[in-house]
């Protein structure tokens, strides 16, 4: 079985079988393993993104075998030798970090971006989405169409927040008073935008996945489509469930234990993130490509928010990958 993880409000996660469950009630301590068949008890989470890493790649499945252009096991050397090389450190703007938020339609993408965005929390009727979503229909039916790009800048560790109204005044205030910047890619949650869903995941070349999915709603079929497509491009992936504060104990406990199940059975080790001593070890972990970072939020109480925006400031882009600021 694939197991779960505690919500914010309490209530044990997990299930039957070998695959546990996972903590993630702010406040409380991080735990992994769980109750197996014959036999109870937890052992403690680890602490370190080594640590961490480790303890995914236990938990893998059975390595990949390493396949060339022909179908057989080896590599295709006369086709990686004509590929570009790698770029260098110095050739990689540091400074950037490009995020693309996947997840089913109306998990809560284009709020959570405004909430971030704008230091603002939601009202829950679409207040955060309207500075977000571009077009007429859009902010009508409250659904994203086309791939939109919205900016959070730090300085020094804190975020810059615009006064300005108008959105290319906005980012000309961000830009300006920013040593650092993270590029926060809203893509379709809906089915039938797919493909711009993933001309986004390529074109735009994000360093992570922000994968964000609604508490009250469980692991939709989009859902699981844009972790296995997120998984194929071999992007990292954090996890943000929200709508936590209006979501049914029952439902939760379901949505936990799905969302674990499916994030193992693609070779992902879920890591609730639920203190702000955990984050560290979360952003440093997630280049792994093993470790999932777990938030529990909520756009209009603003629970977990705090530790969110810290797991984005520790972000850096790396050589295609995400890696923690130093």
């Amino acid at each position: 079985g694939g197991g779960g993880y505690d919500g914010p409000a309490g209530g044990g996660g997990g299930g039957s079988g070998s695959g546990g469950g996972l903590s993630s009630t702010p406040g409380s301590p991080p735990r992994t393993g769980g109750t197996q068949k014959g036999g109870s008890g937890s052992t403690a989470a680890p602490a370190t993104a080594a640590a961490l890493v480790a303890a995914a790649e236990e938990q893998a499945a059975a390595p990949a075998i390493n396949m060339n252009m022909d179908g057989e096991e080896g590599e295709d050397d006369e086709f990686f030798d004509g590929m570009a090389a790698m770029p260098t450190d110095q050739e990689i703007d540091g400074a950037d970090v490009r995020v693309a938020m996947i997840g089913n339609v109306d998990s809560g993408k284009s709020t959570l971006i405004g909430v971030l965005t704008n230091a603002t929390l939601d009202d829950g009727r679409g207040l955060a989405r309207s500075t977000v979503l571009r077009h007429r229909h859009e902010q009508e039916n409250g659904r994203t169409s086309a791939v939109s790009v919205e900016i959070m800048g730090y300085k020094e560790g804190k975020q810059v927040i615009p006064q300005a109204r108008q959105q290319n005044q906005r980012w000309a205030e961000v830009v300006e008073e920013s040593d650092r910047a993270i590029t926060l890619i809203d893509l379709c949650g809906h089915e039938k935008y797919l493909k711009t869903t993933v001309f986004g995941l390529t074109g735009m070349m994000p360093d992570m996945a922000l994968l964000v999915v609604g508490a009250n709603m469980g692991v939709q079929v989009m859902t699981r489509e844009h972790i296995s497509i997120a998984c194929a491009l071999q992007l990292p992936i954090a996890v943000v469930v929200t709508k936590v504060d209006i979501c049914p104990q029952p439902v939760l406990k379901t949505t936990r234990q799905s969302l674990a199940k499916y994030l193992r059975q693609n070779r992902k080790m879920p890591y609730p993130v639920k203190d702000m001593s955990q984050v560290d070890a979360a952003a440093e972990a997630v280049a792994s490509d093993r470790v999932t970072p777990v938030f529990a939020i909520s756009s209009v109480t603003g629970l977990g928010l705090e530790l969110l925006k810290a797991f984005l400031a520790k972000l850096q882009r790396n050589r295609c990958f995400v890696s923690v600021i130093t």
